[in-house]
């Protein structure tokens, strides 16, 4: 049985502080998770109901309308989402100089890459361990529209993921704690020279 506490719904909230990286220059040791480290602007979806808004750590709005639309397309009435817009190049990879093309020409094929779920009808969920998140996150986004991309964590031993990272010219990886609560503060992130 449920507690009032438990059960009750929260109010979708207008922003959560996403978790910031703090730069290393090798992977750390542990119990890590791996993702790509996507060039782009990190940004906040804020869906409630039919109000749905990308916004940046600094609380500033992005009008990308495809996105946006894309956005709406998710099965729930209310979420946070914290990811990164990205435009991708022909070979797929992110990258920084065609999402500020895309400003000037609206030409340029680009993605919402989701990171981490913070909320979600009408639960914070960001005391939850990230792994526990990112299996919410994924069975949201089995049916998203194709440019709301579930950001993989990466398998491997680290030095197979470093030398994959350089081969395929990524900006970098992120290594997160899978234990991790939103609410514990940074991850880790190292640039590939």
């Amino acid at each position: 049985m449920l507690t009032n506490r438990e059960s009750k719904e929260e109010k979708t909230p207008s922003f959560i502080e996403p978790m910031k990286a703090l730069p290393v220059d090798k992977l750390p040791e542990g119990d890590w998770l791996f993702e790509i480290k996507h060039d782009g602007y990190r940004a906040l979806a804020l869906k409630d109901g039919k109000d749905v808004r990308l916004v940046s750590r600094n609380k500033k709005a992005f009008d990308y309308k495809q996105l946006l639309d894309a956005l709406k397309l998710l099965p729930t009435d209310r979420v946070i989402l914290d990811g990164e817009i990205a435009a991708l190049d022909e070979k797929g990879r992110s990258s920084f100089q065609l999402l500020q093309l895309f400003k000037k020409s609206g030409d340029v094929p680009f993605v919402y890459y989701v990171l981490d779920l913070l909320f979600l009808d009408g639960k914070d969920r960001g005391n939850q361990p990230l792994s526990a998140r990112r299996k919410l996150l994924a069975k949201l986004l089995v049916k998203a529209p194709e440019n709301i991309r579930f950001s993989d964590e990466l398998r491997g031993s680290k030095d197979e993921l470093v030398r994959v990272a350089k081969e395929f010219g990524l900006e970098g990886l992120v290594a997160k704690r899978k234990l991790l609560s939103t609410r514990a503060g940074q991850f880790r992130m190292s640039r590939i020279a």
